[in-house]
């Protein structure tokens, strides 16, 4: 999932065993989410690793 978070965009990794099913069902675009989660770079670009679908709350 990508996300803008004001100052440009991430991407939000959340691994298939970590529910990344259940986030997919309840976020819609335009959504406003509270992220948990750890900030890494991958491919030169900035992510945020999620551990599990209850890091990620729709606001």
């Amino acid at each position: 999932m990508d996300v803008d978070y004001g100052q440009g965009g991430a991407k939000v990794f959340i691994p298939s065993d970590s529910g990344s099913n259940n986030v997919d069902s309840m976020v819609n675009i335009n959504d406003r989410l509270l992220i948990f989660g750890a900030v890494s770079e991958y491919e030169g670009e900035l992510e945020v690793v999620v551990d599990s679908s209850s890091d990620v709350i729709v606001v």
